[in-house]
């Protein structure tokens, strides 16, 4: 067996994987912040929801949309926003305690 190791720039923007399932779509968004992971659903009739799930300094932070499922081209810029806000609220908590 041999074991190959790489790595790959992701830019300001980074890069989403997400594959629509029918019903949903999920995957994850690699930010410059970290992985995002995105989960959308909606049965067509009645439910619709977008979760992001992000990990950051051993905690996990969630945001929901409930009543929509958003397009995964719009996920990847909510996973985004979702990150940077997070990150922002941290460095501002930092800021406070100073």
């Amino acid at each position: 067996m041999e074991i190959q190791n790489y790595s790959f720039n992701i830019g300001k923007r980074g890069y989403g994987r997400i594959r629509n399932m029918g019903d949903y779509h999920g995957g994850d968004v690699i930010t410059p912040h970290g992985f995002v992971c995105v989960y959308a659903q909606g049965d067509g009739e009645y439910y619709y929801s977008t979760q992001l799930e992000f990990i950051f300094k051993r905690r996990v932070y969630v945001r929901q949309f409930d009543g929509k499922r958003y397009s995964p081209r719009f996920i990847v810029t909510l996973a985004h926003k979702f990150a940077e806000d997070i990150l922002e609220a941290y460095e501002n908590a930092l800021l406070q305690s100073l």
